[in-house]
């Protein structure tokens, strides 16, 4: 399940029931004095739950160190989007984030490809197409980002967290497998 889903689903299963109990068994007026107290925690338990959702795993691990590296710094960047967005400046510095993400998974796959075509893997053009379309994907979400950032947000963020674990835990693992076997460390 995705962050986004995540977070609505804490919402109304957890923290709307939670105060309605607050609300029913202290009365209206001193249940706001509970909301004013409670909701920071809640709010911060609840964020905590869903970065560790998107937070590097060493089940993630491909094997080779630089590129562990890079998708530790995938994953941050994903995770500072979704910081962002919870914060007072949330889509002018998401905006900021998206840049440098984008910017940064063109680092990340010269790295990934080079290591690939430098070791002769035979599965190179499908994994280049797997880059071009998640490249071509962000710049979408980039363009339309300025307009729509309420809905580009909650898109981009399931967009990035499936593409990001799917393509690290099956795609990644393929070609790892073959590089370290070449000696690639």
């Amino acid at each position: 399940m995705n962050i986004e889903a995540m977070d609505k689903r804490i919402w109304l299963l957890v923290i709307v029931p939670l105060l309605v109990v607050v609300a029913f068994t202290m009365g209206i007026e001193e249940s706001f004095l509970v909301l004013i107290l409670l909701m920071p925690f809640m709010l911060m338990l609840k964020n905590q739950f869903l970065e560790n959702k998107i937070s590097w795993k060493e089940e993630y691990s491909v094997g080779i160190e630089s590129i562990d590296n890079d998708h530790k710094q995938l994953l941050d960047l994903t995770l500072r989007i979704f910081q962002s967005l919870r914060s007072a400046r949330g889509a002018d510095k998401a905006s900021e984030v998206i840049d440098e993400l984008i910017e940064y998974t063109v680092t990340h796959f010269a790295r990934e490809e080079g290591m690939m075509r430098d070791n002769g893997y035979v599965n190179l053009d499908e994994h280049i197409e797997a880059h071009n379309a998640m490249r071509s994907k962000m710049e979408e979400f980039r363009k339309n980002f300025d307009d729509n950032s309420n809905e580009v947000s909650s898109e981009l963020l399931k967009y990035l967290q499936e593409w990001l674990i799917s393509h690290i835990t099956v795609t990644d693992k393929l070609y790892s497998e073959f590089l370290i076997a070449k000696g690639v460390k």
